[in-house]
């Protein structure tokens, strides 16, 4: 049996905010996310300016998958701008949210490059297969877009 003392505010009532304790995803940031931050940004900058520049202009055409590895690119900018800010202000909870949204939109957008570029692949490989294959990955791609919704 639980001592006696005052609500923590969880699920069971009591008030408070249950998070109110929670240190965020990845840990609480301290100076080596300072140093690993500041090596990554010129990075992930340097990748997504070569992908939507260098790879675009060189042959005026417009690859959709390029377009979402720039736009992972600077979402994982953002992620890391944001962890450098919560550096400065550890207990702002907002700038955390804000981090993570920027994270898990970087992820959504490599899951679908993962996904087409595996279709192609597997269609180059497998040319008899590759209209279902289409099919079955366009169809996965649709149904993602309502649980992102939510």
């Amino acid at each position: 049996m639980a001592s006696p003392g005052p609500p923590t505010g969880g699920a069971g009532g009591g008030g408070g905010n249950p998070f109110a304790h929670a240190t965020p995803p990845g840990g609480i940031p301290n100076t080596t996310d300072t140093i690993l931050a500041s090596i990554f940004i010129p990075l992930f900058f340097a990748v997504g300016l070569y992908f939507h520049f260098r790879l675009f202009k060189a042959y005026n055409q417009k690859f959709i998958w390029s377009i979402l590895c720039f736009g992972f690119c600077m979402a994982r900018i953002a992620a890391l701008s944001l962890r450098l800010a919560t550096v400065k202000h550890p207990t702002n909870k907002s700038l955390n949210i804000a981090a993570q949204v920027f994270i898990a939109a970087g992820v959504v957008l490599l899951f679908f490059v993962n996904l087409q570029m595996a279709r192609r692949f597997f269609g180059q490989l497998h040319p008899q297969h590759a209209i279902w294959v289409k099919r079955v990955v366009n169809t996965a791609c649709i149904l993602v877009i309502p649980v992102l919704a939510m």
